[in-house]
């Protein structure tokens, strides 16, 4: 019995200390839990202190700088225990700027930098902005993005706009020549009822020399004749010429058996010379004498008189001799037109969205809206709900070209042509500089841009020759000017550094046409004459173009990207800069 009694104690006491154990242990894991977690705490707030710290240095630091606030280069905050120091060191060649902020506190390091880029904002927010010569699409050539136009945009067969397309009225049809009073004529002539008198011609002198778009006749019609081709054609020893400047059609089902006006749209808006005499066809094609038209007369008119015949056959006085058809001629205004005569055949955005806008759209498939005043063979009725569009400036100022100038030629300066491409100079790097005489890149040469570049004479790139911007551009862009023609040849290109969004714009201060032709293939570029002319040619493409007036032809395409709706170009003597990155330094 004592034995059990002794052995049973011994089992109590194994199991206390067991128990003492467990608890000791559970309370020490739960000690340091709480001890790590308190750690930890105080860990990340000192760590976020130190953050903070250098936040608020580099913030304070980009603050002056911004401002041009007077500050040395190094700017010193304490937040609590942190302290942070925030320097730079000036503009570097490639005109990209890095502040760094350094914090520590408790041997937390924390530190932050801030990238700038010191240049000008330009924005380009068209694939295509031309002034008032136009733009024109030509032998399978398309346009993607939007473009907006200061005159007429015309478009041969196949030739897309994947995007909205604008044609900006510069002034409002003008009202040119008129033979219109008094409201009731006095006089009348009848055409198309004996094969003599089939065709009837009225000449006239324009003063004005924009656009010549419509003519207006005040006529009326007896019985069903056919229907009138309207020709402008020259004069030919005081008789009306064979060949067609313009055309028109001229429905007989808009005529009624009372006098009117009719207006009759024009096929192409030639620019016709003041002062040279010109006559106005109304080619019946047939005669009857039940089936004819009239038109309203007098003999008022002093610049031009009116005729009757056959039209490429003989002409003669009217009966009683000397009279004027009444009529009206308009100049100016704005139009988009496709093929000539064609139903829908020149197609403007797509999967729904992408209008048409001008004074006078013909020949039109819009996959939006087709906004126009006055319009024939479109796919869908004009919506009148808008005025006719104004008149947009170009978007490069003359400032920004002054600026670009300057930029370059406070870089270093050449007094002769420069040639890339024989060897030795096979590989060039360079810029800023102005170039006092022409650029050619040539024979497979390469030229990488490190800076802006100014040229007093023209820029040839051709025969292989490629130019680049440095790869330290990043996603910036630059600029080459040229006082002279700009041309890019086959099997040639221009790109930017490589870099999504980085381009390089070819800009022309010369009133040729054209400044700039662009023959060969470009991977980022932008080409601009805001005072002469651009073609894209030979199956180029090219980003964005910009010029008073632009020809796309022979397969050619302007691919527009995002991107280029805000471009920042590089140059030293901007007073401006903008944020290009921001992040904390592992």
């Amino acid at each position: 019995m004592n034995i059990r009694k002794k052995n049973g104690g011994q089992a109590l006491l194994v199991s206390l200390l067991f128990f003492a154990v467990a608890v000791t242990s559970l309370l020490v894991g739960v000690s340091y839990s709480e001890t790590k977690d308190i750690s930890d705490v105080r860990a990340s707030g000192t760590s976020k202190q130190s953050y903070f710290a250098s936040e608020s240095a580099l913030e304070d630091n980009l603050y002056r700088l911004k401002t041009v606030k007077t500050s040395s280069s190094a700017d010193v905050v304490s937040i609590g225990s942190a302290v942070a120091t925030s320097s730079f060191g000036g503009i570097p060649s490639n005109q990209v700027q890095t502040i760094v902020s350094t914090s520590n506190n408790n041997n937390y390091d924390r530190d932050t930098t801030v990238s700038l880029v010191s240049g000008t904002s330009l924005n380009l927010p068209y694939a295509a902005q031309v002034g008032t010569g136009g733009l024109n699409l030509i032998g399978g050539s398309s346009i993607t993005g939007n473009v907006y136009s200061d005159g007429p945009i015309i478009a041969d067969w196949s030739c897309p706009i994947i995007g909205s397309a604008t044609a900006a009225s510069v002034a409002p049809y003008v009202l040119d020549q008129h033979n219109d009073s008094p409201t009731t004529p006095p006089q009348s002539i009848v055409f198309s009822k004996t094969s003599s008198t089939q065709d009837f011609a009225q000449s006239f002198m324009p003063a004005t020399s924009t656009a010549f778009m419509k003519v207006s006749l005040y006529i009326e019609k007896t019985g069903s004749p056919s229907n009138i081709t309207l020709r402008i054609v020259a004069d030919n020893n005081g008789v009306p010429g064979t060949t067609d400047i313009a055309d028109g059609s001229l429905s007989a089902s808009s005529v009624t058996t009372n006098y009117g006006w009719v207006d009759v749209l024009l096929s192409s808006n030639p620019q016709l010379v003041v002062g040279s005499t010109y006559w106005i066809v109304l080619d019946s094609n047939s005669n009857s004498t039940s089936n004819y038209y009239t038109i309203g007369a007098n003999s008022s008119y002093v610049s031009g008189v009116g005729k009757l015949g056959i039209y490429k056959g003989s002409w003669s006085n009217t009966s009683p001799s000397g009279l004027d058809g009444y009529f009206r001629t308009y100049n100016g205004g704005s139009f988009i037109s496709g093929p000539s005569g064609a139903q829908s055949a020149f197609d403007i955005g797509t999967g729904g969205v992408g209008d048409a806008y001008a004074d006078t759209i013909e020949s039109v498939d819009a996959a939006g809206n087709i906004y126009c005043q006055g319009g024939l063979l479109n796919d869908e009725s004009c919506n009148t709900s808008k005025p006719s569009p104004l008149e947009v400036s170009l978007p490069v100022t003359s400032a920004m070209i002054s600026t670009w100038e300057s930029d370059a030629t406070n870089g270093t300066s050449t007094a002769t042509d420069v040639h890339i491409g024989p060897w030795p100079n096979q590989n060039v790097a360079m810029g800023p500089a102005k170039i006092n005489g022409n650029l050619i890149v040539d024979s497979g040469g390469t030229l990488t841009l490190t800076g802006t570049m100014y040229v007093t004479g023209n820029v040839s790139i051709s025969g292989g020759g490629s130019v680049s911007l440095s790869p330290s551009y990043g996603t910036n862009d630059d600029v080459i000017v040229a006082d002279g023609t700009i041309s890019v040849g086959s099997g040639s290109s221009v790109n930017g550094s490589g870099a999504a969004g980085s381009y390089t714009m070819l800009l022309s201060n010369s009133n040729s046409n054209p400044a700039i032709t662009i023959n060969g293939g470009s991977n980022a570029v932008i080409a601009n004459a805001q005072n002469g002319g651009v073609i894209i040619s030979g199956g180029a493409t090219a980003n964005d173009v910009v010029g008073k007036n632009v020809t796309v032809e022979g397969g050619s395409q302007v691919i527009y990207q995002s991107a280029i709706g805000s471009n920042n170009f590089i140059d030293s003597s901007s007073t401006s800069s903008t944020i290009s990155g921001w992040q904390e330094v592992p």
